[in-house]
């Protein structure tokens, strides 16, 4: 099965990139684009946007019916970056298609 992304990703504090495959589960990629970690414990596939909560806590849900909330080391969501997650930050406030 050929590799994929469908999911957004999002940036930890950290500087980690995180998104969800298709079928290798959730991906931490270095500002180098070096793998750092990954998860492969999940039961589907991943489409759904990686959300990261004020504790680096990495939530993220399955094509089947589970949610995933994952330990890291991000310390919550990048604050210099200008965009670090779908919706642009924890509360959503980016701009909604009409």
């Amino acid at each position: 099965q050929e590799a994929g992304f469908q999911s957004s990703p999002a940036i930890g504090a950290n500087g980690y990139i995180y998104i969800g495959s298709l079928i290798e589960g959730v991906l931490a990629i270095d500002s180098e684009g070096r793998l750092q970690w990954s998860y492969d414990d999940i039961e589907g596939t991943i489409s759904s946007s990686v959300g990261i909560g004020p504790d680096g806590t990495i939530y993220v849900a399955d094509n089947v019916k589970y949610v995933y909330a994952i330990n890291s080391n991000s310390n919550g969501l990048a604050t210099s970056a200008p965009w670090p997650m779908f919706q642009h930050n924890i509360n959503h406030t980016g701009r909604q298609a009409q």
